[in-house]
């Protein structure tokens, strides 16, 4: 029997309600200055890149924006792909192969799932975050090609995880360490930026290259496509070998253009991370007040994530029901 649980519905026209369930943290998809420089590459290259980055499809908005994250992120390079999902398929199949020992966190997105089983490598799923029990699997694989694979932010409770205390962990161990930051990149900490910066800007990591960043420019960036960031040699592996850059069409340079107007705003204009994260204390706040059951994790800053447990799947399905035009 199929259930139909889940529903396409088109979205009301904006402003006609508060949407609590967006990944646009920052609103810099109705933002004036993203729109306008969206509307001048639009104008200059028309709707979309027409073919692969490998082809003809590498545009100049492409590389603004891969320089303007990698400054950002103070990394090395960049690389730009058609969505987040294709990003991560992309690092993980890209650094690994059959012979290579994953270690997946038991928390990971649906998208380094799919690439994890894609390489056709042995897994071995821990709780990353527990930093003896991922001292113990690293140790139990030294002699081998080992990656380590986890989410900075977690898309639905907004747990944070110490980025910096796991890779002190797996370069010590002399593993590969892939992070995906989806739901970080533009909002973790007071510059947005997390812990990244100063990792990219370690002696450790410049001696061995050994962290790889995924992020999507469909958060908090209000775009969409997806990025790694990484080292140019790693850039390079990239661009002759990931197949979800060499046979896709490359992102939209409209979109590249947008992402990178967002950063740039972030950058200039860092008062708005305050205000998010006070918005976000505000309403947790509010809503225990009311009385519900509810998981922040905006301690640090991180992500503006507030989880609000169910209890089970029954109660979860009731929630699906639409809302009344009255109660918008």
């Amino acid at each position: 029997m199929l259930y139909d649980m889940r529903h396409d519905r088109a979205r009301n026209h904006v402003g006609q309600c508060l949407d609590l369930a967006s990944n646009d943290y920052l609103n810099m998809s109705q933002h004036p200055d993203v729109i306008a420089a969206a509307s001048r590459v639009l104008h200059k290259w028309g709707t979309g890149a027409r073919s692969s980055r490998v082809v003809t499809g590498t545009h100049p908005a492409h590389h603004e924006f891969e320089s303007t994250l990698s400054r950002y992120l103070q990394a090395p390079a960049a690389l730009v792909f058609s969505s987040g999902y294709t990003a991560n398929m992309a690092a993980i199949t890209a650094f690994s192969s059959s012979t290579t020992q994953l270690i997946c966190d038991r928390r990971n997105h649906a998208s380094l799932i799919d690439a994890c089983r894609l390489t056709g490598a042995r897994k071995t799923i821990i709780d990353v975050a527990d930093r003896q029990e991922l001292r113990n699997t690293l140790a139990r694989f030294s002699d081998e090609q080992t990656l380590v694979v986890c989410d900075a932010v977690d898309s639905v409770t907004g747990e944070t995880l110490d980025v910096a205390a796991i890779y002190a962990e797996t370069h010590r161990a002399g593993a590969l360490l892939i992070v995906d930051n989806a739901h970080g990149l533009g909002v973790w900490g007071d510059d947005g930026a997390g812990p990244f910066p100063e990792l990219f800007s370690s002696k450790e990591y410049r001696a061995a290259q050994d962290l790889i960043v995924t992020c999507t420019l469909s958060k908090a960036l209000g775009a969409q496509g997806g990025a790694i960031v990484c080292s140019p040699q790693q850039r390079q592996h990239l661009v002759d070998t990931a197949r979800t850059f060499i046979f896709d069409t490359a992102l939209a340079p409209v979109m590249a253009a947008a992402a990178a107007t967002s950063l740039k705003i972030i950058c200039e204009t860092p008062h708005i991370l305050k205000e998010l994260h006070g918005t976000v204390d505000i309403l947790a706040e509010k809503l225990r007040m009311r009385g519900v059951d509810i998981r922040a994790n905006h301690s640090d800053a991180a992500a503006p994530i507030i989880y609000v447990p169910l209890g089970n799947p029954e109660k979860a399905v009731a929630q699906l029901k639409p809302l009344k035009k009255k109660e918008y």
